[in-house]
């Protein structure tokens, strides 16, 4: 569900504003570029791709997460280097739209998009796994006890 909901979230896009001025000025944000438009003609792109690379890490680390099912332990270290990463591409997010905000006076309502709450539901299904991961880690230990 991580994996995929991460793939998700780097083919939608993260922000989108409008400029308050009252222009035809928009700013478009994903995992791979940021895209100025004026008046439907692209003024300023810049690609940036370190929240995809982050995001690619994190499907990886979620695939190797699902293979080690035999060690849960390892499984646990994982999950939780992955919602440590997950926090990191949320971060980035929001430095770079603070970022593009403050360099082109986009003041204008949330612009936050369905890319941004795909990662942040990717955090939550991440965490719910760990949680009954370790669920079952106790459980294993307490019938160790009992033989």
């Amino acid at each position: 569900m991580v994996a995929g909901l991460m793939t998700a979230a780097n083919f939608f896009p993260l922000w989108a504003q409008q400029a308050a001025s009252g222009e035809k000025q928009e700013l478009f944000l994903s995992s791979h570029v940021h895209t100025l438009t004026e008046g439907g003609i692209v003024k300023d792109t810049f690609p940036f791709t370190i929240l995809a690379v982050v995001s690619g890490v994190v499907i990886a680390l979620c695939l190797w997460e699902i293979v080690s099912f035999k060690n849960r332990v390892k499984q646990m270290l994982l999950g939780m280097i992955n919602s440590l990463l997950m926090l990191a591409s949320v971060g980035g997010t929001f430095y770079f739209v603070f970022q593009n905000q403050a360099r082109w006076q986009l003041t204008q309502g949330n612009g936050y998009a369905l890319g941004f709450y795909l990662i942040l539901a990717a955090v939550v299904c991440n965490q719910i796994a760990l949680r009954y991961i370790k669920k079952d880690e106790d459980l294993v230990r307490s019938v160790d006890r009992i033989r």
